[in-house]
């Protein structure tokens, strides 16, 4: 990735480096989106920052481990995204965030607790993720920064990708759904798609399931397909659909009558045939 010209501020005892490389041609003439990456552990930074480096058009320019180090760091490099866990020493991620200078960059909360969501959102939080995130997931943020930002993929890095993938704004269509809002008693919640194995009817209602924990949500089987990305989720009969990358096996022990085994061992019966599966599984 492209390094910057202006001078970076020293990295706090145990900040994590990102190793930088020159920009690809694509970039020529084109300034990346300045990043700053801020957890407190340095096997996150690490992470997150190995996931970013597939991202060419993304520079990050720092690495801080606490919230005050990233309070000093943002406000001399006014970056335009930072990726922040909340739980951090000398600050948490919402207070740090406070003390930024406007316009303020947007904010992606990068976090192994869900029950930060609300107050993430209230803050004006333009992304929330949860650890561990999967590469899916980090690019369906990266897309949406990419959006607000006026930005566009890098060539070539959406030439495999099938037409109803494309993104639903380009299209004129309402956004696909990245998350769900769920209610349990006085609490509401937000659930993350790429958290979901697959989404049951139950008459006028629907049922997330996500690994060994269900969630209800006030809406029929049929509104919420037209709201998921037909890349991610495919409708297998009338009262389910199933998440694609969830699907490990086929069985076919009963002609006509087919189930779909998940990776966590749940079954979910299809009358879609077997034709259509392997196609749409990719399954040979």
């Amino acid at each position: 990735m492209k390094a910057p010209s202006e001078k970076r501020p020293e990295s706090a005892p145990g900040a994590a480096t990102q190793p930088r490389a020159s920009a690809p041609a694509e970039l020529e003439g084109r300034r990346p989106v300045s990043v700053i990456i801020a957890d407190d552990e340095s096997l996150a930074r690490e992470t997150l920052g190995a996931a970013l480096a597939e991202y060419s058009d993304f520079e990050i320019v720092a690495n801080c481990s606490n919230g005050m180090e990233l309070v000093e760091v943002a406000t001399s490099l006014r970056p335009e995204v930072i990726f922040l866990d909340i739980q951090m020493p000398r600050l948490d991620g919402f207070t740090a965030i406070t003390r930024l200078p406007e316009p303020k960059p947007l904010v992606v909360f990068v976090t192994a607790f869900d029950e930060h969501a609300i107050r993430a959102f209230e803050v004006n939080g333009f992304d929330y993720v949860l650890k561990p995130f999967t590469s899916s997931r980090l690019a369906t943020t990266i897309g949406r920064l990419r959006e607000r930002l006026g930005r566009s993929a890098m060539p070539g890095e959406d030439a495999a990708r099938p037409a109803q993938e494309s993104s639903p704004e380009l299209r004129g269509a309402k956004p696909y759904l990245t998350r769900f809002s769920v209610r349990t008693k006085e609490l509401l919640s937000l659930v993350a798609a790429d958290e979901v194995d697959w989404i049951e009817a139950d008459g006028n209602y629907t049922v997330l399931h996500t690994g060994k924990r269900t969630h209800i949500l006030r809406e029929t089987l049929g509104t919420l397909e037209k709201d998921l990305n037909p890349a991610d989720f495919i409708r297998v009969s009338r009262s389910a659909i199933v998440r694609l990358d969830r699907v490990r096996q086929i069985d076919t022990s009963f002609t006509g009558n087919y189930s779909l085994i998940l990776i966590d061992g749940s079954r979910v019966r299809t009358t879609r045939t077997l034709g259509e599966l392997s196609t749409l599984l990719k399954f040979s």
